[in-house]
């Protein structure tokens, strides 16, 4: 019972297959093919008629012998394959008229109908989807299906041939005349099996070759799919992706105008209800550009595009459950309420900046550095923090154009500094590259803000008498007027000497010179002068200059 009713299905699948090809068919074929089409069409109706017939004489046979059964079972029997024929053939009439005119009952029935559950809708917008899907491989999949079918109706040929072989050779012989019976009932069911799949195999027959000969190639379906996205969707898309993009460009433009120019940014800028306001309005300008999007693809009726726009736009607030928290930082941050703040210092890269505004881009800047100007994305600043800071901390250890002692030994001029580099003009004209942080971890000393020079002379032990009074003040005296003369009143700021220490050799004085800024190419130069006016001074006035002696005593 279920095997017929199996065939049943295929009966009624394959016909609406070979009708729905036979318009086409007409519609694109001229002439002969049109009348070798439809003699066609008509020899499967033709057979689908006889069929109908036989199903009809075989049911009037099954309802004379169901009322002369003798036993109950007989009947019980009998009433079964009544009702299979029956149900049989409803369908296939069904199935002829629909054929004949191209429209099926439960088609015309559905005409009219609503959905109106949520869940049908839901799954309505699905249905929407996969069908764009199976569009693309409707072509390759339906010819597998009838070549699938064709292979399937073949070995029901088959065995439906190989039944009706063996019943022949059963009932060559003298017979009694029930197994007679039984044996012609069963001859006439595989008679009827066989004629139906025989009408269905020439109707798909038919219906796969027209199919091959209409069939394109995968690079010209694919080329076909472009086209008609780039013509309709593709188009629709860019008009939604434009007014989106140009919504949020205005409404950007508007709220940087009323930042500028509103009275109450002017008044109260940076307070927690102007920056609560300023939320809001990025929000909304979200908002409204989804809003306008998502009206275009309304307008143009492109219910595939709004369909996936609603799908992304929900999977993006789902997946944004899971991120709350760092939202959450972020808001405060704009508010000014976290741990970064406007006006303070922060520390990033190991150099400070200034924190000049807090945003969805928040601006920070240093102004030591050339092209000291930082944005960063607010999640970029949920683990940091900033401090406030007072005037007089310097923002960077020197400025271009200062002169600068690295404890690397390296001595020049600071010609170029940014946040990624800075350059350093040794004496000679060679240059130095560090990296910003390098350069700051070599400890500069920077001598444009003055600096001082410390240099160790030492005398022989014959000139212990006046080392302490008439020998340093003529060194001062003398060394002070050699230094005005070299680099003016102006650049040496003061000088110092003092006895420093009874040497193992000498008796040393300790010369302190501090100098402008201003002289600092100088400090090289400076180093040396002030060992030549030493030697000059003692050689004016005797005085011997020792050097390092070793004296060994030997035991007597």
């Amino acid at each position: 019972m279920q095997g017929e009713r199996c065939s049943w299905v295929w009966v009624v699948v394959v016909l609406a297959c070979l009708w729905s090809g036979t318009g086409a068919l007409w519609g694109q074929a001229g002439g002969e093919v049109d009348r070798e089409f439809r003699a066609r069409n008509i020899k499967t109706l033709v057979s689908l008629k006889e069929v109908i017939e036989e199903t009809e004489l075989a049911l009037a046979e099954k309802r004379e012998l169901k009322e002369s059964a003798s036993t109950e079972e007989e009947t019980e029997d009998l009433a079964k394959e009544i009702d299979q024929l029956r149900n049989r053939s409803t369908g296939l009439r069904e199935e002829f008229a629909k054929l004949a005119t191209g429209v099926g009952e439960a088609e015309y029935e559905r005409v009219g109908e609503e959905v109106s559950e949520l869940s049908e809708e839901l799954e309505q917008m699905g249905r929407l989807l996969v069908s764009e899907f199976n569009d693309a491989t409707a072509s390759a999949r339906e010819l597998e299906d009838m070549r699938a079918t064709l292979s399937m109706l073949a070995q029901r040929e088959d065995l439906a041939n190989r039944a009706l072989v063996r019943l022949a050779v059963l009932e060559e012989g003298e017979l009694e005349e029930d197994l007679k019976v039984l044996l012609e009932r069963s001859r006439t069911a595989w008679e009827g099996r066989l004629a139906e799949v025989s009408s269905q195999k020439d109707g798909l027959n038919l219906r796969l070759q027209h199919r091959e000969a209409e069939n394109v190639s995968l690079i010209e379906s694919l080329w076909g799919m472009v086209g008609s996205f780039c013509t309709q969707r593709g188009r629709n898309l860019l008009v939604a992706v434009l007014v989106f993009v140009g919504t949020n460009l205005i409404l950007r433009w508007f709220h940087y105008f009323i930042r500028k120019y509103g009275p109450l940014h002017r008044t109260k800028r940076g307070s927690f209800l102007v920056r609560v306001l300023d939320v809001l309005y990025g929000t909304l300008t979200v908002a409204i550009a989804l809003l306008a999007a998502f009206g275009v693809l309304y307008s143009a009726g492109d219910w595939l595009l709004v369909s996936l726009g609603f799908i992304f736009v929900v999977g993006l607030l789902w997946t944004m459950k899971n991120t709350l928290p760092a939202v959450f930082e972020q808001v405060k941050l704009v508010l000014n309420l976290g741990p970064v703040r406007e006006g303070e210092r922060f520390v990033h890269g190991g150099l400070p900046w200034k924190v000049d505004s807090l945003g969805f881009y928040s601006e920070f800047s240093n102004p030591e550095l050339t092209g000291g100007v930082l944005r960063l994305p607010l999640r970029a600043l949920i683990d940091e923090n900033s401090r406030p800071y007072t005037e007089k901390e310097p923002w960077f250890p020197s400025s271009t154009n200062d002169w600068v002692i690295l404890s690397d030994s390296t001595y020049g001029k600071v010609v170029s500094q940014t946040p990624e580099q800075v350059i350093v003009l040794k004496l000679g004209g060679s240059r130095v590259f560090y990296r910003t942080d390098t350069f700051l971890g070599l400890n500069p000393e920077n001598l444009s803000r003055n600096f001082r020079i410390d240099v160790v002379f030492g005398i022989d032990y014959a000139h212990q008498a006046d080392v302490t009074t008439t020998i340093r003040e003529v060194f001062e005296t003398r060394t002070n007027a050699e230094l005005i003369s070299l680099v003016g009143e102006e650049g040496l700021i003061s000088l110092k000497v003092e006895f420093r220490e009874a040497g193992a050799s000498s008796l040393d004085f300790e010369l302190i010179a501090d100098f402008s800024g201003e002289i600092a190419s100088k400090y090289n130069t400076l180093h040396r002068a002030i060992q030549r006016i030493c030697v000059d001074i003692c050689n004016e006035n005797g005085w011997v200059i020792p050097f390092t002696q070793v004296t060994v005593h030997q035991a007597g």
